[in-house]
């Protein structure tokens, strides 16, 4: 057999007389390793934006989307940078092209207008609203996802599952613990009667400053998988209040 490394994967191939061939093999590799890749509108950004955007769904966001296809109710948790907000698009625009009625919602005006540069504002079954504009709306939905579940008012939740078209209908929030104002996600579990799936892959920062602020959370600490990176350096202040170190 002969050593080759064709494709754009390299590794192995032994090629006998008779075997699949170049043909053959290209076959193979677009059916078993072609990449699966976001379905946000990528034309709505910048070219600088584009290539830091197209980048594969990593397998704990692919696990975490196929558990939301089972559940009707779902808490993800997960702590800066695991990337709970590209799910939470991913999950918007997937359900989008099947029609269904979908509200994605979160507290953060700026985190409205991020959603709305990701996923545009074209179809009329999205709508990207704020929690307030959610509880009030005329409509009722199929989907309901909010990002930033830990900053929503605990009165506001009986008033969010109201907006569910019916039993079958999903609500699935996404928070952090860490930067929880009203309830950590043990509280929302219980109330919304969902499941919690946790979601512990950091792919933003580095191995020596997720190392650092693993050391602050309170919630599930993060694992990396990215470069290990210049170690950080910590500025500690007091507060001008108390005094105490923060």
């Amino acid at each position: 057999g002969v050593q080759t490394c064709a494709l754009p994967i390299c590794f192995p191939v032994t090629i006998y007389e008779g075997g699949p061939g170049s043909e053959g093999i290209e076959a193979i590799y677009e059916v078993l390793a072609t990449p699966l890749k976001l379905r946000t509108t990528l034309s709505r950004f910048s070219a600088a934006d584009i290539n830091a955007m197209n980048q594969l769904l990593t397998g704990i966001q692919l696990q975490t989307l196929a558990e939301i296809e089972v559940e009707n109710r779902l808490v993800v948790e997960g702590g800066a940078g695991t990337g709970k907000t590209v799910v939470a698009c991913e999950l918007a625009s997937r359900s989008n092209s099947s029609s269904l009625n979908v509200a994605l919602s979160t507290v953060s005006d700026a985190l409205l207008t991020d959603f709305k540069i990701r996923l545009g504002e074209s179809n009329p079954n999205l709508h990207i609203i704020s929690i307030d504009e959610l509880v009030q709306h005329e409509s009722k939905f199929d989907l309901i996802i909010i990002d930033e579940s830990q900053d929503v008012d605990w009165s506001h939740w009986a008033k969010i599952e109201g907006k569910l078209l019916s039993d079958k209908s999903k609500l699935v929030c996404f928070m952090d613990s860490n930067q929880a104002i009203y309830r950590i996600a043990a509280d929302l579990e219980t109330r919304l009667r969902a499941k919690r799936i946790t979601m512990r892959v950091n792919l933003r920062n580095t191995q020596k400053i997720v190392k650092v602020i693993n050391n602050l959370y309170s919630g599930p600490l993060t694992s990396v998988c990215g470069p290990e990176g210049m170690e950080p350096r910590l500025t500690i202040v007091s507060d001008i209040v108390t005094g105490k170190q923060i």
